[in-house]
């Protein structure tokens, strides 16, 4: 069934920059824009539904269209690649409800398919994250992961870890080091490793379970 022009259409598009949406009538005509502060899954799980009805509000009135359920949206998002996360999410905007159609996937997902429109291709992650998502000729899909540097708020804890491992190297020689807690060098020293020594890993084929 296809959207007439008098539907609504809502797309969300959820990374660690910034949760954005947009508003287009059943046509493809964009009506708003807009966007909102970034929210990180992994930290509100279902309670994602809440700022993701907050912005589509802000479309609506920007649009100058009554505050309502739209007829169609597509909401993506970093954190919702597995199965499970995307119930979660689904579950939770069916019952703020959001729209009457409604689909849920990854943010890496929606990139792939926007940038080829559905067709095979390659796209590359470099921003808060890092990765490599590929669509094959057959339509199997690939993916190589990398480490990101988190959300912007996470990258002050990142520099202390940083520093934190500096000091970790030098503590044997510093007389200083006695006022390190020794549980917080061990912590950082360990996210140290995790951010800035990571090891290569394969690529693996996408699963959404």
């Amino acid at each position: 069934m296809s959207p007439s022009k008098a539907e609504f259409i809502l797309g969300i598009e959820g990374g660690g920059t910034a949760l954005s949406g947009c508003l287009l009538r059943g046509d493809g005509v964009m009506v708003a824009y807009a966007q909102a502060e970034p929210v990180v899954y992994a930290q509100v799980r279902g309670g994602i539904s809440e700022p993701i009805l907050q912005l589509l509000r802000r479309l609506q009135q920007q649009a100058q269209v009554p505050p309502q359920t739209v007829d169609y949206a597509g909401v993506c998002s970093t954190g919702i690649g597995r199965a499970a996360d995307r119930k979660i999410v689904t579950e939770a905007l069916a019952a703020a409800g959001l729209a009457r159609h409604l689909t849920v996937d990854s943010d890496a997902m929606s990139a792939l398919t926007g940038a080829f429109a559905g067709s095979p291709g390659i796209i590359v992650g470099a921003g808060t994250g890092s990765f490599a998502f590929a669509r094959a000729e057959n339509g199997e899909l690939v993916r190589v992961g990398g480490w990101g540097i988190g959300t912007a708020a996470a990258r002050p804890r990142v520099s202390a870890a940083c520093s934190n491992g500096i000091l970790k190297s030098r503590a044997s020689s510093w007389s200083s080091a006695r006022f390190i807690n020794p549980a917080l060098i061990a912590a950082t020293w360990q996210s140290w490793r995790r951010w800035f020594l990571p090891k290569p890993r394969p690529a693996t084929r996408w699963r959404n379970a």
